[in-house]
């Protein structure tokens, strides 16, 4: 690492590796993978002290040594190489394209259309600055100049972008079209009038109101250090690339700070990315969600784990929730499921997992819940040692503290949820007398008492306490007379 300018490992992990969560398991991913092998790649050994894929970019740039090459990424207009050149449209096609670059063969002057990509891909080459690079950074160069052409297009061509609170519109598919949304026509569209801080976004083209592509921005979402953004959910469109469009758009106008990935599913709540490239997979994120029981819910992508007390939803599983937005029901309902004395919350009984160890159900949805083979049971993994556990013998398993009471009668611990407390004896007793030796159950007072303490009239077929025998002798005289 010496050779590459890295004094340790933990700058090499601060530069490469991104430590997270996946399916409960922390583990390492590689980050910056192109500037890594950009690093590790002889020929491009000058490049070693940048220290961003971004940096990478710029640095490239600056390194086309052909001034009027240079033009087409900073005016984005003029361009001409030893075999092409642009022409007085600078690069825009007749058409209206918004994927291609008009451009003009200097042997024959015949007019072409090429793809950004590759057009910026004949430029590193004619520049001879490709042969300096790996394979995996001209790729990410084609790519960034291919994003940074169709913003300059977005700008001058009759793509419009609106942002406002019709949230009706976007679920239209009047206006939309097929679009593939499963809440589309359902009515769901006001929960994020009612619910949720958010607008619209969606582009039409010219004076035609269809909608091209939409999406939802959540405009007060934060994280852990009281940071706030705008979020871009998944964009919906009648084809595919007019999502890329409304993203573009969007990061153009510098709306949003980042937005869901377009390769993401509906079941990515975190496959967030900055507008600059950075990779927030893992990011967790917050918003407010203002929701009454009976209001009307939309199926939520992102903030999926809601804490009706706290009014909050979240884009990971591990956050204290007692309902989950992921799915099409048009109604909150707080009563279904299990309740969790644990969480503190109804677990949805697709995720509701009963615990003998803490008397009650968990929600196997929480990244902290796991199985334990050797108890044989659901636990929460709240990195509690063992030790730390109480054994009953009368069960015949450990247990929180938290989650048991010593009953003296039985020299043991049993579980809180079997035991409760007696005002009579000033401590806990089973709360049935059957299930346990030493205890017997009172008809006439209602209660469990303790065996060697009672008397049991056969008259009266019950138990006494040993301090009420003058009390259970006169009802055995009442009931003597009555016969």
């Amino acid at each position: 690492m010496l050779q590459f300018g890295i004094k340790n490992y933990e700058e090499f992990k601060e530069l490469f590796v991104r430590e997270c969560i996946r399916e409960g398991k922390e583990v390492r991913e590689k980050k910056n993978k192109v500037l890594l092998a950009t690093w590790l790649n002889v020929a491009s050994k000058d490049f070693r002290c940048i220290t961003s894929e971004t940096g990478l970019y710029s640095e490239v740039l600056s390194r086309l040594l052909n001034p009027v090459s240079k033009d087409i990424i900073l005016e984005m207009g003029t361009f001409q190489s030893s075999m092409y050149r642009t022409d007085e449209w600078k690069g825009v096609c007749e058409d209206g394209d918004l994927e291609k670059i008009r451009y003009v063969r200097k042997d024959t002057g015949k007019v072409f259309k090429m793809k950004p990509g590759k057009f910026f891909r004949h430029i590193l080459e004619d520049q001879g600055v490709a042969r300096i690079l790996p394979e995996q950074a001209k790729v990410l160069m084609c790519e960034t100049f291919a994003n940074a052409w169709r913003t300059y297009r977005l700008q001058v061509s009759d793509i419009n972008l609106h942002i406002n609170g019709d949230f009706e519109r976007i679920y239209s598919s009047c206006y939309t079209g097929s679009t593939g949304s499963c809440m589309s026509d359902e009515g769901h569209w006001v929960f994020f009038r009612d619910a949720m801080h958010a607008k619209a976004a969606y582009i039409t083209k010219g004076d035609d109101d269809s909608i091209l592509a939409r999406c939802v921005l959540y405009t007060n979402v934060y994280d852990d250090e009281g940071e706030h953004y705008v979020l871009a959910e998944r964009p919906y469109a009648k084809e595919d690339k007019w999502r890329n469009v409304l993203i573009q758009k969007l990061i153009a106008g510098k709306h949003i700070d980042g937005y869901k990935k377009l390769s993401a599913s509906c079941h990515d709540a975190d496959a967030f990315e900055s507008v600059t490239g950075e990779d927030w997979s893992g990011k967790e994120f917050y918003t407010r969600v203002d929701l009454e029981y009976d209001d009307i819910i939309s199926y939520q992508d992102t903030f999926k784990w809601y804490n009706s007390s706290e009014r909050t939803a979240a884009n990971f599983s591990g956050f204290n929730h007692n309902y989950t937005l992921d799915r099409t029901d048009k109604y909150l309902d707080y009563d279904e499921g299990e309740w969790s004395d644990y969480h503190v919350y109804n677990v949805a009984e697709e995720d509701a997992v009963w615990s003998d160890i803490y008397g009650t159900y968990l929600d196997k949805s929480r990244d902290d819940v796991i199985y334990d083979p050797d108890l044989e049971d659901w636990i929460v993994d709240d990195g509690n040692s063992n030790e730390f556990w109480l054994y009953s013998h009368q069960m015949g398993r450990r247990y929180l503290p938290q989650y048991v009471e010593w009953v003296d009668e039985l020299e043991d611990y049993l579980p809180t949820n079997i035991v409760e407390w007696s005002s009579r004896y000033c401590e806990y007793i089973p709360k049935n007398a059957e299930d346990f030796q030493g205890f017997c159950w009172s008809e006439y007072l209602q209660e469990t008492l303790k065996e060697r303490e009672c008397t049991y009239s056969e008259l009266l077929q019950d138990y006494f306490p040993d301090d009420m025998e003058e009390e259970m002798m006169s009802l055995e005289d009442g009931k003597m007379v009555a016969s």
